[in-house]
């Protein structure tokens, strides 16, 4: 997990914030997802930190930080645009039944720069761009130019942030 992350959860002074997580807190504060005990910033219970994982069918898991909490579930509707690996903060959606799942608040940190991805026409003969590494289909923009004309399999390097 990001040093980041390990502060959110076990508490943090403001003035010890690295530069490049400035922005991710200031998120945060305006979302209300963290709240200040004692001097220490921390993230409030109903929220939880960590890496996220997407398996083949494209449900993300959240992995749980001790052994008592459980993972948490994340539907393919619910990402917000975040990708294997990331760091993101999410929030619970309490329900009576079934497993313990939750929604993508916030990307604190990109797993990846880069994104590698291939143009594809799937068995329906619909246009998708699909991620290398995880098969899942993602999105890119090329200024200029529609990403159509160029032949199936062709490689692509996207940058993560901006998609293009």
């Amino acid at each position: 997990m990001s040093p980041f992350a390990i502060q959110l959860t076990n508490g943090f002074i403001e003035s010890d914030l690295e530069q490049e997580d400035k922005n991710s807190f200031q998120a945060l504060q305006q979302l209300g997802a963290i709240e200040q005990i004692d001097g220490l910033w921390k993230i409030k219970s109903l929220y939880r930190v960590g890496r996220l994982y997407i398996d083949k069918t494209g449900r993300g898991f959240v992995e749980a930080p001790t052994k008592e909490q459980k993972d948490l579930l994340i539907q393919p509707d619910d990402m917000r645009g975040a990708n294997h690996g990331d760091v993101v903060v999410v929030k619970r959606i309490i329900a009576r039944r079934g497993r313990a799942s939750a929604k993508v608040q916030i990307v604190v940190k990109k797993a990846t720069i880069f994104n590698i991805v291939y143009t594809n026409t799937n068995e329906s003969g619909v246009f998708e761009i699909l991620n290398i590494k995880t098969g899942l289909p993602t999105h890119a923009v090329m200024e200029g130019m529609d990403l159509k004309v160029f032949k199936m399999g062709t490689v692509l390097k996207v940058d993560a942030v901006t998609e293009k």
